[in-house]
């Protein structure tokens, strides 16, 4: 069945690199790229459309034909906050409801796994 709790289907966008180190510094740096990064790479090769407005004036990260796609980073805070999100997207779209987790450190992986249950 096509539509079953996965209408909301995972899109998972895995970036399994670690952080990299600054050079000045010589700490972890916080960030790998900005989550517009993944967002525009992921959505150009999608063929969507980036932050697309809805009518409440909310942005889908990512509108293709088939999904209303929510993208953030895998963290303990925004993995369950990003479900919610793709579904508002996925309800004003008539889209099917999307997430694509950013995953930059091998201990987020357990976020995507939280994901998919």
């Amino acid at each position: 069945m096509k539509t079953k709790l996965l209408t909301f289907c995972i899109a998972l966008f895995l970036v399994l690199s670690c952080a990299t180190p600054n050079i000045e510094t010589g700490q972890a740096a916080q960030k790998k790229h900005p989550e517009r990064w993944y967002q525009d790479k992921w959505c150009a090769e999608k063929q969507g459309v980036v932050e697309y407005v809805l009518p409440d004036r909310t942005r889908v990260d990512c509108l293709t034909d088939e999904y209303a796609v929510e993208v953030d980073f895998a963290s303990a805070s925004k993995w369950y906050e990003s479900i919610t999100q793709a579904l508002h997207y996925a309800m004003l779209t008539g889209r099917q409801a999307a997430i694509l987790l950013i995953v930059e450190k091998p201990r987020d992986r357990k976020y995507v796994n939280r994901a998919r249950r």
